[in-house]
C-alpha cells in the first residue's frame, strides 16, 4: 500500500510539474508574442520617427534658405532705398541751384527774364 501512496505521490507530483511546465510555456509564448508585437510597434514608431526627423531637417534647410532669400531682398530694398534717398537728395540740391540761377538771372536783368 504504501508503494500505491508513493506512486499516487509520485504521480501527483509529475502532474503538478507538468501543470506548471505547461503554465510557463504559455507565459513564455505570451511573452514572445507580445515581445513581437511590441518590436513591431517599436519598428513602426522608429520609421515613423525617422520620417518625421527627415522632415524636420528639410523644414529647417528650407527656413534657412528662406531666412537668407530675406535678408538678400532687405538688402537690395535697403540698397534700393539708399539710392532713391540718394537721388532725392541730389534733385534737390539740383533744383535749389536752378532756384538761385533763376534768382540770379532775374536780379541780373532786373527781374525782367522770365522762368
Amino acid at each position: 500500500m504504501q508503494k500505491a501512496a508513493t506512486a499516487l505521490d509520485a504521480e501527483a507530483l509529475y502532474s503538478t510539474h507538468e501543470a506548471n511546465y505547461a503554465a510557463i510555456q504559455k507565459e513564455r509564448d505570451d511573452l514572445r508574442r507580445r515581445l513581437a508585437e511590441n518590436d513591431a510597434d517599436s519598428r513602426k514608431r522608429r520609421l515613423k520617427f525617422n520620417a518625421l526627423e527627415t522632415e524636420l531637417e528639410w523644414s529647417k534647410r528650407e527656413a534657412l534658405i528662406n531666412d537668407t532669400k530675406k535678408a538678400t531682398l532687405r538688402g537690395a530694398i535697403r540698397s534700393k532705398t539708399a539710392a532713391k534717398e540718394d537721388g532725392r537728395r541730389r534733385l534737390s540740391g539740383a533744383n535749389k541751384r536752378a532756384d538761385r540761377g533763376d534768382s540770379k538771372l532775374k536780379q541780373a536783368h532786373g527781374g525782367t527774364c522770365r522762368s
